[in-house]
């Protein structure tokens, strides 16, 4: 770097001297008005001016209406009492009184007692006895009479409507109510339940549901089965004839579809004559092979496409239900 460079540089670090203030701008436009402040807090109470002077004296004003009588004011306390006077002078000797109104008469006396009452006297003696009256004669019964025409044959008897039974009912003889799927009728008149006392005829019961065939995979000896029950024994089927049938197989299960056996091999028949050796053919195309597999879950199956555009199925759902039924 040139040396006045430097030289400036060390001349340009040190502070010069100040200078002469200048004139007084003008002075600027007044800023407009800024907002209002917040209220300042409230200064301390004045000092109390002095009374006023005392006004002249109203006129007096019309009587208002008379109020309630007031409540009765409280018993002063007893004064004390007065000097006692002097004893006046005694007076003149007065007139005899006129002689009195007679009294009324006076009550009656009292009842005297009453006197004792005397011994009963004996029963007098029975009176003789009647003699009893002859027996009559029985008489002799009448023919008896000839038997009267057939009436009118009457109209055709027709069952009262049914109605629902509810509890606190009073049922009349005669009355059919219809009660836990049953139809009774009143043979008197009653407050019982119907189906719950002799009170009531059952004239229809509702029916129950069938028992059907029910699928319990392979048997174990663990397990307790109940009647219609279905198991698998060795690839046998049996059905329980009865709740707690027992081990399977025995008396309490029926063989339903038992595993077949291997039959026994035919006799071997005479060997044929071989036949002439054909026509050795051309060569035919490669066979097919499989390129990819195509899962079908909906039917679980598994689909092999084969290279000539063939597909192949392999049915699986039997393997499954077969797995699933040994594994439960």
């Amino acid at each position: 770097m040139p040396d006045a460079v430097i030289y400036w540089q060390k001349i340009g670090n040190l502070r010069g001297l100040p200078g002469v203030p200048g004139a007084p701008g003008e002075q600027g436009f007044m800023g407009e008005r800024g907002a209002s402040g917040p209220p300042g807090l409230p200064g301390p109470p004045g000092i109390n001016g002095e009374s006023g002077s005392k006004g002249d004296k109203g006129d007096v004003g019309e009587p208002g209406p008379q109020g309630p009588a007031g409540a009765a004011g409280a018993v002063g306390d007893k004064g004390d009492q007065g000097e006692r006077g002097e004893r006046g002078e005694k007076g003149e000797a007065g007139q005899p009184g006129q002689d009195g109104q007679p009294g009324a008469p006076g009550a009656a006396g009292a009842t005297g007692p009453i006197g004792e009452q005397g011994p009963p006297g004996q029963p007098g003696a029975n009176g003789p006895q009647g003699e009893p009256g002859p027996v009559g004669l029985t008489g002799i019964p009448g023919p008896i009479g000839p038997q009267g025409e057939r009436g009118l044959e009457g109209p055709p008897g027709k069952l009262p409507k049914g109605k629902l039974w509810a509890p606190n009912t009073v049922a009349y003889e005669g009355d059919v109510f219809v009660c836990d799927g049953g139809c009774y009728q009143a043979l008197k008149d009653t407050a019982t339940r119907p189906g719950h006392s002799s009170d009531w005829i059952c004239l229809a019961v509702g029916g129950r549901d069938g028992l059907s065939v029910t699928p319990r995979g392979l048997h174990r000896d663990d397990t307790d089965y109940a009647r219609l029950d279905l198991v698998m024994v060795n690839g046998s089927s049996f059905l329980a004839l009865r709740d707690s049938p027992g081990p399977c197989p025995g008396d309490g299960w029926q063989l339903l579809c038992g595993v077949g056996r291997t039959g026994k091999p035919g006799a071997p028949g005479e060997p044929g004559r071989a036949g002439e050796r054909g026509v050795k053919g051309e060569q035919g195309p490669p066979g097919a092979r499989i390129i990819r597999w195509r899962i079908d879950r909906a039917n679980y199956r598994a689909i092999a496409v084969m290279s000539d555009g063939d597909e192949v199925a392999l049915p699986l759902r039997e393997l499954f239900e077969q797995f699933h039924t040994e594994t439960k």
